[in-house]
């Protein structure tokens, strides 16, 4: 217990003292993740709790302290999973097993030093999907792109501001220990932003960016969502919940930052798949094909988690597309394959283009809508 008759400087968390934080000087893989980012962060700098701040090298830094290891223990991960799964079957319910094919983010807009705060389970200190964003996001794809009736179908199932919905939905967690990254959003006008009197402070060139570090969670690693009917009669129900919680975390996605392409969720059997189809080639391999080749190419999630329109020829090395995107170009679903040729050969992969002669050719997997 700190003395009572010393006074802790303003500003500073409570375990610090006025020469240095008191607790761990390092995260400890068995501890909870949750509770280390969230209350150890040491980078707090300034007399007073008004000139406190942290410095962008000194939030990566922190960031870093848990980015390239895995956080949550495996046992208690997989017990919960069953004990879950039991609890879902014994009422009803079913579970589903979706993994996001890009990075995911959760809790962004939550307070923390590091000004982006992080949404963190708070007994198995794993980052987790809440039921109610679960919950919002299935409600914005049936009211807007999956129900072709009234709007009393999806208020009924999932409910309203004067009936509680049919179908509960459970807190989306993972099966597995996570991997953590760490990433950047850049705003460019943040002085613009925050003025209290924007039309005397216009946005412009002149402006400097300012880079904020934030924590993410690495793709590939598989979550289980659950729904549990209200009662028997509403199992029911549970079908088209389903189809609409898929559709929407695939087209739209879950957490922050989805118009980038972050959080998109595939079934976890199609995510092993593709993960299998990304994984870098060997350190030994070379890209077989040259420039002007035309080989078979089947698109898959950009390897980095950028959102790019991303292929991969059949000797494992990938690229993007380059030239003119025409709106009649027709791009092929995820999975599907199209006949795309060798702009460019590099080092760890290719520059694809459309054959000059015929704007793309698609298999049957291949959809003809444009990207």
């Amino acid at each position: 217990m700190p003395d009572r008759g010393r006074i802790i400087p303003p500003g500073r968390p409570l375990y610090c003292s006025d020469k240095r934080p008191v607790g761990p000087e390092e995260y400890d893989p068995a501890a909870h993740a949750g509770l280390w980012y969230d209350k150890f962060c040491n980078a707090w700098q300034g007399p007073s709790w008004r000139a406190c701040k942290i410095e962008a090298k000194d939030k990566l830094k922190w960031i870093n302290t848990l980015t390239d290891k895995t956080v949550g223990d495996a046992a208690l991960l997989s017990e919960y999973a069953e004990r879950r799964r039991r609890m879902v079957a014994t009422l009803g319910g079913r579970c589903i097993d979706l993994a996001p094919g890009s990075r995911f983010v959760t809790g962004l807009g939550r307070e923390h030093p590091v000004e982006n705060g992080f949404a963190w389970h708070p007994t198995l200190g794993t980052p987790y999907l809440p039921g109610s964003s679960v919950k919002g996001l299935i409600r914005v794809w049936a009211s807007g792109f999956g129900s072709q009736g009234a709007s009393s179908d999806w208020d009924l199932i999932l409910g309203s501001p004067d009936c509680a919905g049919r179908v509960i939905l459970l807190d989306a967690s993972p099966l597995k220990p996570v991997r953590l990254e760490a990433d950047v959003t850049t705003p460019h006008y943040s002085d613009y932003y925050q003025s209290s009197d924007p039309d005397q402070n216009p946005p412009g060139d002149w402006m400097s960016p300012v880079p904020i570090p934030f924590l993410a969670v690495a793709s590939g690693v598989c979550f289980r969502f659950a729904l549990i009917p209200k009662t028997q009669d509403d199992a029911v129900h549970l079908p088209t919940v389903e189809t609409w919680l898929c559709k929407a975390l695939e087209w739209l996605g879950g957490g922050a930052k989805t118009a980038v392409g972050y959080g998109r969720f595939l079934p976890a059997a199609a995510q092993e798949v593709a993960t299998k189809i990304s994984a870098p080639p060997g350190p030994a391999s070379r890209p077989r094909y040259r420039h002007g080749d035309q080989v078979t190419a089947r698109r898959v999630e950009d390897p980095k988690g950028k959102g790019r329109l991303w292929f991969q020829a059949d000797d494992g090395f990938g690229g993007t597309l380059v030239g003119m995107r025409l709106e009649v170009e027709p791009y092929p679903e995820m999975g599907g394959t199209v006949t795309l040729e060798i702009a460019a050969t590099l080092a760890g992969g290719y520059n694809f283009r459309f054959p000059r002669e015929k704007k793309a050719i698609t298999d049957s997997n291949s959809k003809g809508q444009p990207r």
